[in-house]
């Protein structure tokens, strides 16, 4: 694969919104190491979390494109000189398909699936319930943000699901502490 293609397919999953799902998982990695917790399962988590932040970009886009072509009113260009430099306008503007955009979503979240296996063999059963919750917010965002219900998603996964899944991996337990260090941020 073409450095070109890695970078397009970057570009797709909006890569540079990672920092989303990085700063959460850095709070409660270091409250999970100052209690004790395992590096190397947070690190790893992270990677799994970064994958699935990617899928769900990709499935938002999937779904809003899929919502968007059926306007009656829908302008290709017009949306195009009016939108996101990166919401659907790979899609709008041909450089990628719908069946190529699902199939790399579902790439990325083969990936954080594949990562979430290992910690779930390594450390438990906790491990599925917060991948649930993962996959629960990664499929629906897209129609709860037609409800006005995106922020609520948003709260789940960058809150209590990342800081009691991270903290699950790297300590073993779960926390209400982590649940109430994880409302502010």
């Amino acid at each position: 694969m073409s450095l070109q293609k890695i970078a397009l397919y970057l570009n797709c999953a909006r890569i540079f919104a990672l920092p989303v799902t990085i700063l959460p998982w850095f709070v409660i990695f270091i409250y999970s190491y100052i209690n004790s917790g395992n590096i190397l399962y947070g690190l790893i988590a992270l990677v799994g979390l970064c994958f699935a932040h990617l899928g769900a970009n990709l499935l938002d886009d999937y779904f809003d494109y899929k919502f968007l072509i059926k306007q009656v009113n829908f302008d290709k260009e017009e949306y195009l000189k009016n939108s996101q430099k990166t919401k659907c306008r790979y899609l709008i503007n041909g450089v990628m398909s719908e069946k190529d955009l699902f199939l790399l979503a579902c790439k990325y979240f083969l990936a954080a699936f594949l990562v979430g296996l290992f910690l779930f063999f390594k450390c438990g059963i906790g491990v599925l319930y917060f991948g649930l919750i993962g996959a629960f917010v990664a499929v629906l965002y897209s129609f709860a943000s037609r409800y006005c219900l995106a922020e609520l998603m948003l709260f789940i996964a960058y809150g209590p699901a990342i800081f009691g899944g991270v903290y699950y991996v790297m300590c073993g337990t779960y926390s209400w502490n982590v649940f109430w260090l994880s409302l502010p941020t």
